[in-house]
This record gives structure tokens, sequence and C-alpha cells, in this order.
């Protein structure tokens, strides 16, 4: 876990945590990036937007930025400004147009729909970014959607109690799925999926240490 921890401190808060753990994980990304095969750059870079998701989705519905987002070198541009600059930042950047349903849903802030809406919009682009020939490696990034799909809808309808255990399954998952696709492109994704697993674990852990230490502390 070096990687993912170097540079924290014992008394990080849990917004630098927050901060910290998905700068690592874009680096991750982007390092996983310029290994793949040229055709398939574009859509392992697509993979850096889940990153930000949710945040995207919060600012795009029009809800005020937190103070934390500000030093988030990634989303302090569309956190900066009142409400109209803020709204500009993010429709004017062409990369951002799968977050349109989450500006339509605005007059019902809050809603699922809207959020299932963008990551449909997204996850529609991404495919859209796959190379069209070859046959087997699409297929193989195809069989790694399906599979986070699937338990993506498990994990929303599990309870805290439950989602731990739900978690491992996903993971013995994806690790099958990472030893069937060897040498081809859906290795690498699965890769990131199993990275961005294990960092979810992790930073369940650093915060519940920094928000709750005497919970933690006790046997």
């Amino acid at each position: 876990m070096r990687r993912w921890v170097a540079g924290l401190e014992e008394r990080s808060s849990s917004h630098g945590i927050e901060i910290a753990l998905r700068e690592r994980l874009r680096s991750t990304i982007r390092e996983v990036a310029r290994w793949m095969p040229e055709e398939w750059r574009a859509a392992a870079l697509w993979t850096l937007h889940p990153v930000d998701l949710p945040v995207l989705v919060h600012l795009a519905r029009g809800h005020a930025p937190y103070a934390w987002m500000a030093d988030d070198p990634v989303l302090a541009p569309y956190a900066a400004g009142d409400a109209a600059m803020r709204r500009s930042a993010l429709v004017n950047d062409p990369e951002l147009d799968f977050l349109a349903p989450a500006f339509a849903g605005e007059a019902a802030q809050g809603s699922a729909p809207t959020a299932s809406a963008v990551r449909a919009a997204w996850a529609k682009r991404w495919r859209s970014l796959w190379p069209q020939t070859g046959g087997e490696a699409r297929e193989s990034v195809a069989r790694l959607a399906q599979c986070v799909e699937r338990n993506s809808r498990v994990l929303s309808r599990s309870s805290p109690d439950r989602s731990a255990a739900a978690g491992l399954v996903f993971g013995e998952q994806l690790r099958r799925l990472f030893r069937s696709s060897s040498l081809l492109p859906g290795a690498a994704f699965t890769y990131l999926a199993i990275a961005a697993l294990d960092l979810e674990r992790l930073r369940r852990g650093l915060l519940l240490r920094t928000l709750f230490p005497r919970e933690v502390s006790q046997p």
C-alpha cells in the first residue's frame, strides 16, 4: 500500500486523505494508459472521470461546492466563483458533456435517476472510444464492463453490514477476469478496477481511524 499512502501523515485530515487518494488513483490510470496500445489509450484515460463523478454530478445539479474542493487540483476549476461561473466551467468543458442529464435534472435535485443517467452517458461514451477492430480485445473489456455493472447494482442495494462481503465477491470476480484476460486490453482495465476497489477499502480504514480514533483503537 506504500504507493497509496506516501505523503500522508498521521494527522492528515479526512479531506486531505480523500484528495490524496483520488490523486493517487488518477496517477495510476495515467500510468496504465501510457502502457496501453495507442488505439486503447483514449478509452483508458476516459476512466479518469469516474474518480470524480459524484462530485461532478453534485456541482452540475447546482449544489454549492464544499471548501475542500478548492484544494483538489482537478475539481478546483469547477468549484470556483459563483453559481453561473461554476456552471459555465462545466458546460464549456467538451469532455464533460456526459453530465447533460444532471443539468436537465437540476429541478429535481438529488434524484437517483439523474445520477444513473450520467453514469450511463459516461459508459456510452467510453464504449464509443473502444477500437472497432479486434473482437477478442473488445470482448475482454466488455466482460469487465458487465462485471462492474452487475456488482455495482449489488453493492448499491447492500446494507452497510453486507457491503464488505459483497466487495470481497466482486474482488474475486475481478481477479478471475484479470487472469483470463492475459495480454488483452481487458487485463489493464481490470487491473484499474481492482486498484480502485482496494483503494476504497484503504480509504474506509483511513477515514475511520481519522474520524473515529477512539472506536478504532478499542480491541
